[in-house]
């Protein structure tokens, strides 16, 4: 018997409980991409969005011949992917994504332990996340990072004062007025 038919033996109800998780992960995310394939300007990065979406919808069909069932998307994290997306930009939106697929690839290795299938996904979902990497808007990451480093400096600043006028003043009333 192949490897690979070995491994899918092992197939256990709670096993399947897990598959049933992943296959809606897959065809949410197909959602979500395509949703962010339609708000994206660049036609790049839209190739690569609806790249994306097929394969995740392929791997969510591979999961439903474990499962048996058509499996709905989490209709809360479509929306509110897209409307990050929208509302924050599509670099905020991608780097959750990115975070997400950080994830399914640990999930998926996991996996591969067990069914072979999850070896094809997991090498699809490491690509994933190394376009969406490639799609962030440098500018936009170098903007939000200069912004983090101007609060911080702003708040070493503010301590730095009132630990300095405590020590000095030493009435707490006057500090906190």
């Amino acid at each position: 018997m192949p490897e690979g038919e070995k491994r899918n033996m092992a197939v256990t109800p709670d096993l399947q409980k897990s598959i049933a998780a992943l296959q809606r992960g897959e065809i949410t995310e197909y959602h979500i991409y395509q949703r962010l394939a339609i708000i994206v300007k660049d036609a790049h990065n839209k190739k690569i969005l609806l790249k994306m979406a097929d394969e995740e919808y392929s791997h969510c069909l591979i999961w439903r011949k474990y499962t048996g069932e058509d499996i709905q998307p989490s209709r809360l994290r479509i929306l509110s992917y897209y409307l990050v997306a929208r509302l924050l930009g599509l670099t905020f939106g991608l780097k959750l994504m990115e975070r997400r697929e950080t994830k399914a690839v640990r999930s998926y290795e996991e996996l591969a332990r067990v069914i072979h299938e999850a070896d094809r996904i997991l090498h699809h979902e490491e690509d994933h996340e190394m376009m969406i990497v490639g799609m962030l808007d440098e500018k936009g990451l170098q903007y939000m990072g200069s912004m983090v480093l101007g609060i911080n400096d702003a708040l070493v600043e503010f301590t730095g004062s009132l630990a300095g006028f405590t020590f000095a003043l030493q009435d707490t009333r006057i500090i906190a007025a």
